[in-house]
């Protein structure tokens, strides 16, 4: 019985010392993956100018790269460890959500440590009525010229095609990454591309495309060169609307980069706030008043801070409150048509009056967030198109405002004036 008792009190022992250790490693991968973070925010943020005289918000656009307003959030760390790790990443959201702004920093850093980075912004390549002929060729073309492989390697674009001539496009471009892109550059190679949601004007080309995207990806178990090979979209749209065939899609493979809002530790990290820290005795409250308006909204909080550095002489202490929502008021809210410029309300508000296919669908389902504060998130074409328009966000399985600015501009006697 004695030697029974002192067995199982060391298994006991081993069994608590196991369990300790576990609890260490997880402890310390969480430390490790928070300094990971840390690391990456720290290189993104380097190479902002933070030159006082050089300051100035940007209303609208994107940033480039070194613009003090911008601000690193944790979908610029997702991105940025997604991509050097070769996975297909999308960026799907709504309009000035910094989606331009953030491909353009985290390019310009991957460049930096060695990537070939393209950028195409498919607006460039894609024009009405196109043949897939013209929107292949014109996508090899992009890609050379930004790989300045004629230069470099006396491709021509023109007396290739026409040696490939009894190929199809599709297969062309296939044989443009393998023989000539791979071939040719010995770095890592990531194309970034903008505006993805254009390749709806051309139907055809989503439905050959995208599975050209998946093929590449699907090529690595047999060809480890295609691993040096990423892809990125950029766009507003949904993975649903550019392509339905699920077993063809890549988005199915691929990481989602959601972006958020900027939350007050990510604009007190930034510069954003030195050019109104001067402007204001507390600057902590100010940036709360200033996110209670825009949710953290990009754009709209960029305007803010830019009407504080311009407009206001001081904001004292306990007076945040109610100096922001009397700037607020006058600046935006008030006759807010005449004083949206650049366009950004007005964007929201014809995603509803112009939508092509079933405007009154969308007011009523608008309207029962306005009237109830929330609807059930059910994914319906209707809840993504919600989404898309940026007038309201994902919560815990719910649809919410955005933000207050929009609840405000869009309320209740706005919606029945439409469907009326």
């Amino acid at each position: 019985v004695e030697f029974t008792i002192a067995a199982f009190q060391d298994v006991s022992e081993r069994n608590r010392a196991k369990e300790a250790l576990e609890k260490a490693n997880k402890q310390l991968e969480l430390k490790n993956a928070e300094l990971e973070k840390l690391l990456i925010k720290n290189a993104l943020l380097r190479n902002i100018n933070k030159d006082p005289d050089a300051f100035e918000y940007q209303i609208g656009g994107a940033l480039v790269d070194g613009a003090p307003t911008y601000v690193v959030r944790e979908s610029d760390v997702l991105l940025y460890k997604s991509l050097i790790k070769g996975e297909f990443c999308y960026i799907f959201n709504s309009r000035q959500m910094g989606k331009s702004s953030m491909q353009a920093k985290i390019a310009n850093q991957l460049r930096e440590e060695g990537y070939n980075c393209i950028s195409l912004d498919l607006s460039a390549v894609v024009s009405y009525g196109m043949t897939v002929e013209k929107f292949y060729s014109s996508f090899v073309y992009h890609v050379a010229e930004q790989l300045n492989l004629e230069e470099l390697y006396g491709f021509d674009h023109y007396q290739w095609k026409k040696n490939l001539r009894d190929l199809s496009a599709l297969e062309r471009i296939g044989e443009f990454m393998r023989k000539i892109v791979l071939q040719k550059i010995d770095k890592n190679i990531i194309i970034f591309i903008d505006e993805i949601d254009v390749i709806l004007d051309i139907p055809f080309a989503s439905d050959s495309f995208f599975p050209f995207i998946r093929s590449l990806y699907n090529q690595r178990g047999n060809n480890p060169e295609y691993k040096r090979l990423t892809f990125c979209l950029l766009g507003r749209t949904t993975p649903s609307t550019l392509i339905q065939n699920k077993e063809n899609t890549p988005f199915n493979i691929g990481v989602p980069i959601y972006l958020t809002g900027f939350t007050k530790n990510e604009v007190k990290r930034s510069s954003l706030k030195q050019g109104i820290e001067d402007k204001c005795e507390n600057i902590e409250r100010v940036i709360e008043e200033i996110l209670k308006w825009t949710g953290g909204q990009p754009f709209l909080t960029q305007k803010i801070c830019n009407f504080i550095s311009k407009e206001l002489e001081y904001i004292p202490d306990s007076k945040e409150l109610e100096i922001l929502e009397n700037l607020v008021r006058e600046k935006i809210l008030v006759d807010w048509e005449s004083k949206d410029e650049p366009e950004h309300l007005k964007t929201i508000r014809n995603k509803f009056i112009y939508n092509k296919t079933n405007p009154k669908l969308l007011l009523e389902t608008y309207l029962e967030i306005v009237k109830n504060g929330f609807i059930k998130d059910g994914r319906a074409w209707e809840h993504e198109e919600l989404i898309m328009s940026g007038i309201v966000r994902r919560d815990r399985g719910k649809l919410i405002h955005y933000n207050l600015i929009y609840k405000k501009v869009f309320d209740r006697q706005w919606v029945e004036d439409y469907l009326d």
